[in-house]
C-alpha cells in the first residue's frame, strides 16, 4: 500500500496506454518517490556547496608568497611525475635481469659515507649495497635496537653510514620488531628512496594455524600485505622466502611472488637457506613461464661457515650472478672476540642458556678453546691493519669476496655499530696475503668440485 492509499495494482490500473497520460492515482502513487528524490538531491548539493566554499576561503587565506621563492635542487630532485616514478620502477625491474656493474675504488682509497655501495664489490641485481642495517636480541625472543631509547643515536650512525637495508622476518618477536621499525622510520624521517627494505615470509607471526606458515600463495600474500601494515610502507624492496617449503609446488611459489611484484608490493624476490637445486628449479619455472625469478639469497656465511656459500652456491654465482646478503658474519658473535675469556654476564648465552645449550657446550670444549686463541690472534692481524679488533676484519674479509652482495649486522647497542663500521676501512686492505695468512690461520678453506683438468 502507497502514501496515496493505492495498492501498486490499483496503480496499475489506472493507467490508460492509449494515450491518456497519467492518471491522478499514479500521480499519487509516485509522489513521495519524488519527496525521497528531492531530499537526496539537497543533501549532494549541500555538501558539493561547502567543498566549494571551503575551498574558495583557503584560497582566500593563502597569500601565495612561497611562489617568488625559486624551487632549490635539492626540492626540485624530489618533485618526479607520474611517468618518471614509473620510470625508474621498469628500470629496476629490468636491472634484475642485466648483468650487474662493478664500481671499482681507486687504488689505496678508504670508502666514504658517499660512495658507501661502491665500497663493496657486488653481484646479483646490482642494488644490494653492504647492509648496514640491524636486528638483534637475546635468545630467541629477539629485540628490536631501533625501537631501543637511544634511537637518535643509532639515527646518528645511520645518517653517516647511507644506503641501508633494513632487513625484517615476521617471526622476530611476533612481528613486532616490525612494529618497532615503522615507528622509527617515522620518527627518523627517513627518505624512503634512499633506504633498501627487506621481509621475509614463511614462518609467520607465532600462530599455530596452517595458513600462518609455509610459501602457498595465500600466505605470501597476505603475510606480506600483513608486514607492509606493520611498517607502516607502501612496498619493500625484496621479500624473502625465508625456507623451501617441501608442501607446497615451486611454482605456486614463483607466481605468488610474482604477484607481489605485479601489484608494487615488493620489487624483488629472494631465497633464504635454500639449496643451491632449489634455486635452480625456481629460476628454471620463472624463465619458463615468463616471470620474474629470485635474485638473492640470504645464506649464512662467515669465516667458521664456508663450504655451501663457497661451493654448493658457485655455480648460480657464475651462471646467474645471484645476489647474496649473508647473514651472522660473526657466527653469532663469536668472531667480535666477546668470549675471549670465557662467557660474559650479559651476553646471550648468559641470559638464555636452555637456548644456547649446545653452543656453550661446543664454545667450553677443547676445540672451543683452539678456536678462540685463533680469534685472538685474527684480533692482532685486525691491529696490523688498522682495526681495532677481529670483528672488524671478520667482517671486512666477507665483504670482499667478489659474491657478497650485502653483508647483515646484527647489533643490540649502538656501540657495536660503531665498532663493526670499522669494517668499511678495512675493506681495502684486504689483499690476497691478508686472506691467504687468515685461511692459513684457521684452516678451513673449503675445496672447490674438481674439474678434471677441463
Amino acid at each position: 500500500m502507497s502514501a496515496s492509499g493505492l495498492s501498486a495494482r490499483q496503480a496499475r490500473q489506472t493507467y490508460h496506454p492509449g494515450g491518456y497520460g497519467v492518471s491522478e492515482g499514479l500521480k499519487r502513487a509516485r509522489r513521495p518517490f519524488r519527496t525521497r528524490n528531492f531530499i537526496t538531491g539537497g543533501l549532494i548539493f549541500g555538501f558539493a556547496a561547502s567543498v566549494y566554499f571551503y575551498s574558495i576561503r583557503a584560497v582566500a587565506q593563502d597569500d601565495f608568497s612561497d611562489l617568488d621563492q625559486p624551487l632549490s635542487d635539492e626540492k626540485r630532485r624530489s618533485l618526479t611525475s607520474i611517468e618518471e616514478q614509473q620510470r625508474q620502477r621498469d628500470e629496476l625491474r629490468l636491472a634484475a635481469k642485466q648483468p650487474p656493474v662493478v664500481a671499482a675504488a681507486p687504488a689505496g682509497a678508504v670508502p666514504s659515507a658517499v660512495d658507501g655501495p661502491a665500497a663493496t664489490p657486488a653481484r646479483g641485481s646490482g642494488i644490494l649495497a653492504l647492509v648496514r642495517g640491524t636486528f638483534g636480541g637475546k635468545g630467541a625472543d629477539s629485540k628490536l635496537v631501533w625501537g631501543a631509547p637511544p634511537v637518535d643515536r643509532v639515527g646518528r650512525i645511520g645518517n653517516d653510514v647511507p644506503a641501508e637495508q633494513y632487513s625484517r622476518r615476521l617471526v622476530y618477536a611476533n612481528g613486532q620488531s616490525e612494529i618497532e621499525m615503522g615507528r622509527v622510520f617515522k620518527e627518523l624521517d627517513v627518505d624512503r628512496d634512499q633506504i633498501v627494505v627487506s621481509t621475509k615470509i614463511f614462518f609467520g607471526t607465532g600462530r599455530s594455524d596452517p595458513n600462518q606458515k609455509g610459501l602457498s600463495r595465500k600466505h605470501i600474500i597476505e603475510g606480506t600485505k600483513a608486514s607492509l601494515k606493520r611498517l607502516q610502507l607502501d612496498y619493500v624492496d625484496i621479500v624473502f622466502a625465508h625456507r623451501a617449503d617441501a608442501s607446497t609446488p615451486i611454482e605456486e611459489t614463483v607466481r605468488a611472488f610474482n604477484y607481489l611484484i605485479d601489484q608494487g608490493l615488493a620489487y624483488y624476490w629472494g631465497t633464504s637457506e635454500w639449496t643451491a637445486q632449489q634455486i635452480q628449479e625456481a629460476i628454471g619455472i620463472a624463465e619458463r613461464l615468463g616471470l620474474v625469478g629470485p635474485v638473492v639469497e640470504q645464506p649464512q656465511y662467515s669465516i667458521f661457515h664456508r663450504e655451501k656459500f663457497e661451493v654448493e652456491f658457485k655455480p648460480l654465482f657464475e651462471k646467474y650472478g645471484y645476489g647474496s646478503t649473508i647473514w651472522s658474519p660473526l657466527a653469532g658473535g663469536e668472531l667480535s672476540g666477546k668470549y675471549l675469556n670465557g662467557i660474559p654476564e650479559n651476553s646471550r648465552y648468559k641470559t638464555n642458556p636452555s637456548f644456547y645449550e649446545s653452543k656453550i657446550k661446543e664454545l667450553e670444549s677443547p676445540e672451543g678453546k683452539k678456536r678462540q686463541d685463533k680469534i685472538r690472534q685474527l684480533g692482532e692481524i685486525s691491529k696490523r691493519v688498522g682495526g681495532s679488533g677481529p670483528a672488524a676484519l671478520a667482517l671486512a674479509w666477507a665483504a670482499t669476496n667478489p659474491n657478497v652482495s650485502s653483508v647483515i649486522l646484527g647489533a643490540t647497542k649502538p656501540e657495536q655499530l660503531e665498532e663493526n663500521f670499522e669494517a668499511l676501512k678495512l675493506i681495502p686492505k684486504i689483499t690476497d696475503d691478508i686472506r691467504d695468512e687468515i685461511d692459513k690461520l684457521f684452516e678451513n678453506k673449503p675445496e672447490q668440485l674438481p674439474t678434471y683438468g677441463r
